[in-house]
């Protein structure tokens, strides 16, 4: 029979102990379950420290517990040499890779700073962009067949109203709205939305339903506007996390750049 020992009092610790000095919280025939392990698992699993200590106790033994039967299956996995099956291996492979990649990428951008030069330098780059931009406010109704679309486009011109239908047939999110979406402007929207209703003036509809892979929508544009750009300092949050993914790409080219990149075989791609 296996030796468990727990180490309980390093369980009620959720704080700042150095990584190089990493407790042990567990200790299972010899071989020690970490505190950093701990945490790890229990973000993972999304747990959520308990308002009181009596139930934060308890989740922290469950998840403590949750981990030593990892362990224990992990062992007699190796015992059972189902590590030495190639699938086995390539998914090992793949989630440290993965572990890898991402630790990398939390450093290049912890490592790299933004300054207000960029900041200010990717608004003008933005601004520039949007000033010729125009923001459309509309509704649309959203089916599964063309044939229902019809059908609705013809309730329409036969004077139904419009929010309504869109509350009683439109399968989309907005339904609740009478199928209004807001301002947007035409490039967050699917191409094929976004060709029809630029077609159409102010109080139209479209009198054919448009195909995008969310299915059949019929539109009503309600009004037309141009874009109005913000204040710098209402998108700083937005052109920060954009500066820090474009050096992100970068980084990735270059390491790109770098290798000899065989293409991949189309054939093989195929995972059915």
């Amino acid at each position: 029979m296996r030796k468990i020992v727990f180490l309980f009092f390093l369980l009620v610790s959720f704080s700042t102990q150095a990584e190089t000095n990493d407790a042990t919280i567990a200790i299972i025939d010899g071989i020690e379950l970490k505190q950093t392990m701990f945490k790890q698992h229990f973000a993972t699993k999304g747990y959520k420290p308990a308002p009181d200590e009596a139930t934060t106790k308890r989740l922290q033994l469950h998840v403590a517990n949750e981990l030593i039967d990892i362990l224990l299956l992990s062992e007699e996995a190796v015992v059972k040499k189902l590590d030495q099956q190639n699938d086995i291996q390539q998914a090992i492979d793949l989630a440290r890779r993965n572990i890898l990649s991402k630790a990398l990428i939390k450093k290049y951008i912890a490592d790299f700073k933004v300054t207000e030069e960029a900041i200010t330098k990717a608004y003008q780059l933005a601004s520039l962009e949007a000033k010729n931009k125009t923001e459309y406010k509309a509704k649309h109704i959203l089916v599964n067949s063309k044939n229902e679309a019809l059908s609705i486009i013809k309730k329409l011109e036969d004077k139904e109203l419009f929010g309504a239908l869109a509350k009683e047939y439109s399968t989309g999110p907005s339904s609740i709205k009478e199928g209004d979406l807001g301002w947007f402007t035409p490039q967050i929207m699917p191409i094929e939305f976004s060709k029809a209703i630029k077609k159409l003036n102010k109080k139209e509809f479209t009198t054919s339903p448009v195909k995008t892979d969310f299915g059949w929508h019929i539109i009503l544009l309600e009004d037309i506007r141009p874009f109005d750009v913000p204040d710098i300092a209402q998108v700083r949050p937005k052109l920060i996390a954009l500066i820090k993914k474009q050096h992100l790409q970068e980084k990735i080219q270059h390491l790109r750049q770098k290798v000899k990149i065989k293409a991949p075989n189309t054939k093989l791609l195929d995972i059915n």
